[in-house]
């Protein structure tokens, strides 16, 4: 599973977001479950900026950033990579492209303790 958190005034939430979209066609949901978290926006802005940006992620609203906050989140955007078991092995800070290489080695990765961390 991936978890990325992000906002609408966010920029480089917004530039990472189609490669997130990528990603979740290529795996399928089958193979990597990826959820997007809006944090700090209200709802009405939250699904405007959804419906504009034709956005196509399962998307979450974290209007007073209590789920962010309470998984240490404080830059944006951030993503969580969740293992098969359900731990989060780790924490990416800033605008990733998720279908690069080397991004896809760490989600094949999640469930090898000794893959290498995300740099």
């Amino acid at each position: 599973m991936l978890i990325n958190f992000w906002a609408t005034w966010c920029e480089p939430c917004k530039e990472e977001l189609p490669s997130l979209e990528t990603l979740a066609e290529l795996e399928g949901e089958d193979h990597l479950e990826v959820l997007a978290i809006n944090v700090g926006d209200s709802k009405l802005v939250m699904d405007r900026f959804v419906r504009s940006s034709a956005l196509r992620l399962a998307t979450l609203q974290d209007s007073t950033r209590q789920i962010a906050r309470e998984h240490g989140v404080h830059i944006y955007p951030s993503t969580l990579l969740v293992d098969s078991k359900g731990r989060i092995r780790w924490l990416v800070t800033g605008a990733v492209d998720w279908t690069s290489p080397t991004v896809q080695s760490w989600i094949k990765g999640l469930d090898d303790p000794l893959s290498p961390r995300p740099k």
